[in-house]
């Protein structure tokens, strides 16, 4: 970093920490900044997030933008709704997502300045308390309003966030791939499956694009037009009201990791070569490549303990175990 550089990034640390002063004045006796007639005292608030998002974006401080974009959207529900319930709960919850904030800027003023490693450290540490916070608005708001109320707000929720959150991926899909990046990623569609809450036909679609942009097979290439469209067809049938018709498209299904499924029987043959053949064989149970005949087969009485499977009828019946145990035994065979 050059002495510019360095310049621009500590005036951007003193004016955020000015920044994040006048949110925790307002925060710390928050009722009666509601309660302010010409609203000044939540719209300093917002601003003062406002602020901190947009002069992060500009650093490419990804990691600031985001949580205090988080915040700053909370902040817009107050400032647009006077009447929003609030009690000591919330107004704890947002001092802890400034604490976070604070945290980063730290990192930042430091001599090793804020790597990918801690940003995306600081705000894995984050998502619980931005998700306890959403839980909590959530909570708060849902005594009861009508529900031509909460759909109504629902809606212009949808238009007014996920178009930030659509530029906030498309700005990470243009950066190198990386681990951080992928964090990053999926911190943002967590975001965005929270947003809808009591919309699970959109948190299943969200879950879909978290899985494929974590999916490492995936380049940033490929992922981002799919993921942006996917999200962007999905917003329009919410706004429509017709969030039940979302659904992930086949395209955004192949981009998933393949699910390994178990198979037990693979799992038993492992030892003798992965064949009920190459098991018979080892055993003597076929001949010249045929099966012998139970009479044909000749058991010794003396083998030891454990080499021979129980028969179905066996006392126990633990008949897997048996194979298991066979198996084992097998495997050390000559």
């Amino acid at each position: 970093m050059d002495d510019k550089q360095k310049k621009i990034i500590g005036y951007f640390i003193e004016e955020s920490k000015e920044n994040l002063q006048a949110m925790e004045d307002g925060l710390i006796n928050l009722p009666a900044t509601l309660k302010d007639p010409e609203g000044e005292g939540i719209n300093s608030i917002f601003r003062a997030a406002h602020s901190i998002k947009g002069s992060a974006a500009m650093l490419g401080l990804d990691s600031l933008k985001q949580l205090s974009h988080a915040l700053e959207d909370h902040f817009r529900v107050l400032r647009d709704e006077p009447n929003f319930p609030v009690d000591q709960k919330l107004q704890s919850l947002f001092l802890k997502g400034c604490d976070k904030i604070k945290e980063l800027l730290d990192h930042l003023e430091g001599p090793d300045g804020l790597s990918p490693q801690i940003a995306a450290a600081v705000m894995t540490e984050s998502q619980p308390v931005l998700k306890e916070l959403q839980n909590y608005m959530n909570h708060l708001a849902g005594q009861e309003p009508a529900p031509g109320v909460s759909a109504a707000a629902t809606i212009a929720r949808f238009q007014q966030e996920v178009p930030h959150r659509l530029r906030d991926l498309l700005n990470l899909f243009k950066q190198p791939d990386s681990p951080t990046s992928r964090q990053n990623l999926a911190v943002l569609c967590q975001q965005l499956l929270e947003m809808g809450s009591g919309l699970p036909p959109w948190q299943a679609l969200l879950k879909d694009v978290k899985g494929a942009v974590t999916n490492p097979n995936n380049s940033f290439r490929n992922l981002a037009p799919v993921v942006i469209k996917e999200i962007k067809q999905a917003q329009d049938l919410v706004v429509a009201g017709k969030g039940d018709g979302i659904r992930s498209s086949a395209t955004l299904k192949q981009l998933l990791p393949t699910v390994v499924v178990a198979d037990p029987i693979a799992e038993l043959l492992a030892p003798t070569g992965g064949s009920w053949e190459q098991l018979g064989d080892r055993l003597g149970w076929r001949q010249n490549g045929t099966w012998l005949n139970p009479n044909q087969l000749q058991f010794s009485g003396s083998a030891p303990e454990g080499h021979l499977p129980a028969p179905i009828w066996c006392p126990t019946g633990d008949l897997p175990g048996h194979v298991q145990a066979l198996m084992a035994k097998i495997k050390s065979c000559k």
